[in-house]
């Protein structure tokens, strides 16, 4: 009997510490819940993602929209801290790739990884330009 009292005063204890942590979340947020949100999307949404998964045309034509784009994003206010701009950024080509993919894996270490809304993203890891020459088509389609 006395074992089943511990145990009931045990859970009523936890329960009790359980409710007032979740009522101390929601008062220190004022119950808003982009404060808790990840940055991630908030500057390169999906109109962005969309811009650039629809750059089709001619190589001219593509690479015009593509810097313009890129441009475009640059741009932005908060875009260095945004997972989708920084992938987009990097898939468009920066001046400095290696220091973009830096960041870029950074904010996946971080748990912020990008929309796979934006076509040809893949692992991290698979995207590290350096030590990467591409010699040919068929090693940029296999690589």
């Amino acid at each position: 009997m006395k074992r089943h009292k511990i145990t009931l005063g045990l859970v009523l204890t936890i329960a009790i510490l359980s409710l007032g942590a979740n009522i101390f979340q929601f008062v220190r947020y004022n119950n808003d819940i982009t404060k808790v949100k990840s940055s991630v999307g908030t500057v390169c949404d999906d109109k962005i993602i969309d811009k650039y998964n629809n750059i089709k045309g001619p190589k001219d034509a593509y690479e015009k929209n593509s810097k313009a784009l890129g441009e475009e994003i640059a741009k932005m206010s908060g875009n260095e801290k945004d997972a989708n701009c920084v992938a987009i950024r990097f898939s468009i080509g920066t001046k400095n790739q290696e220091e973009t993919y830096k960041t870029l894996k950074e904010l996946v270490e971080k748990g912020q990884s990008p929309s796979l809304k934006i076509e040809n993203i893949r692992n991290i890891y698979r995207m590290d330009p350096s030590g990467v020459q591409i010699n040919s088509v068929e090693d940029a389609i296999n690589g």
